[in-house]
């Protein structure tokens, strides 16, 4: 149509890329002709789980530390905690990846139960619970959930810090350690991901004291917020 001396669309607003402007100004979607090519399909690599991976994540947890001695009451420490971990690897195939991990749950100022009764207690106790090993994860595409997990090497640590006293401080020898995972995650580029997950963290390893047969246990269960790459 002609409006001040100029050709315009008689559609306003003009129509958007693959449709049409008909006599009676209405935008109409124009089918492809016959053999006409297929849209492009996005650059590979963007938003697909193949290559590179390394995944961040951090977030509360609840967990328990128990130290079984031979003849002698148990000790076991239990309350909040948080976990982290780290997660460097690469695609096996699309969707699947293999990767290491580092990971540590901490449990700051937990309640002490010695032989089943809680020991109120003054003194300043930090407890350890860390992982490293290998693990595999699978994505249900394109809804982007995943399942795996990671097994390895685990070990404890304990640190008390007493009134008008130096701090002790335990270590367990190594022991073995397994981690299940399940999340979900958005991008938000094109190799960029943010999810949140449920992580099971399960470990055992013997006490290193050469005097008497203890052995440590601990159980976590952590709501983890991650950041991915790849």
């Amino acid at each position: 149509m002609c409006a001040s001396a100029r050709c315009v669309s008689i559609c306003n607003p003009p129509c958007g890329v693959g449709d049409v402007c008909t006599a009676t100004g209405d935008c109409v979607a124009v089918a492809p002709a016959p053999g006409a090519a297929a849209p492009a399909p996005p650059p590979h690599g963007v938003e697909e789980h193949d290559g590179f991976f390394l995944r961040l994540t951090t977030g509360p947890a609840g967990a328990a530390v128990s130290l079984d001695i031979q003849d002698e009451a148990d000790w076991s420490y239990q309350g909040g905690a948080w976990s982290s971990s780290i997660d460097i690897g690469g695609a096996l195939a699309r969707n699947l990846v293999m990767f290491g991990r580092l990971r540590g749950t901490w449990l700051f100022d937990p309640s002490l139960e010695i032989g089943g009764d809680e020991v109120p207690s003054s003194d300043e106790v930090a407890v350890q619970q860390g992982l490293a090993g290998v693990g595999l994860n699978y994505y249900v595409m394109p809804v982007n959930i995943y399942f795996g997990g990671a097994i390895g090497f685990a070990n404890v640590e304990t640190w008390r810090r007493r009134r008008n006293r130096e701090p002790e401080h335990d270590q367990s020898k190594v022991g073995f350690g397994i981690d299940l995972d399940a999340g979900w995650e958005w991008w938000v580029s094109d190799n960029w991901g943010l999810g949140v997950a449920l992580r099971l963290s399960f470990a055992g390893a013997p006490a290193d004291d050469g005097e008497r047969d203890a052995h440590y246990g601990s159980g976590a269960i952590a709501i983890l917020f991650s950041a991915t790459y790849q």
